[in-house]
């Protein structure tokens, strides 16, 4: 299943995509008023983000890989949805889980790299950390009844 037809399944939740937070924001409003509704009985689908350092697309047997083994992983993706069409903003950790947490281009919230210490981030140009006041997915999450949380 792609990307597209999730957010078409779900109704609920636009993740992966990078486009915009505003059409975030205006389908999990929407998603709220639809579960408002709906029954009690009917569940909302969980979900799980992953996001690895060096980590290729084709490194899980999901994907077609035939030597390494990750056998959860894949167990996952069989059960739930797996994305083949995506694109991120940047080669490093710090852009992209901005991009992914905000909607917004990194470069917005002056994180073109990734975040270091205090000294190297200030030489740099960039925060030491995202700025609290910026939209995120989680607390959009959070507004229509999810927990949320990293590890």
């Amino acid at each position: 299943m792609n990307r597209r037809d999730f957010v078409g399944l779900s109704g609920k939740i636009v993740a992966g995509s990078v486009a915009s937070m505003a059409a975030l924001q205006e389908s999990l409003v929407s998603a709220a008023g639809a579960s408002e509704r709906k029954s009690a009985t009917q569940r909302r689908p969980n979900f799980v983000f992953i996001l690895a350092d060096d980590w290729g697309w084709g490194d899980l047997g999901c994907y077609g890989h035939r030597r390494l083994r990750t056998p959860n992983l894949d167990r996952m993706a069989r059960q739930g949805t797996l994305f083949t069409q995506f694109y991120v903003t940047s080669g490093v950790c710090s852009p992209t889980r901005t991009s992914f947490m905000t909607g917004l281009f990194p470069a917005r919230l002056r994180i073109h790299g990734h975040l270091a210490t205090a000294e190297q981030n200030q030489a740099r140009g960039m925060p030491n950390f995202l700025d609290p006041k910026a939209p995120n997915v989680a607390a959009l999450l959070k507004q229509v009844g999810y927990t949320t949380a990293h590890f």
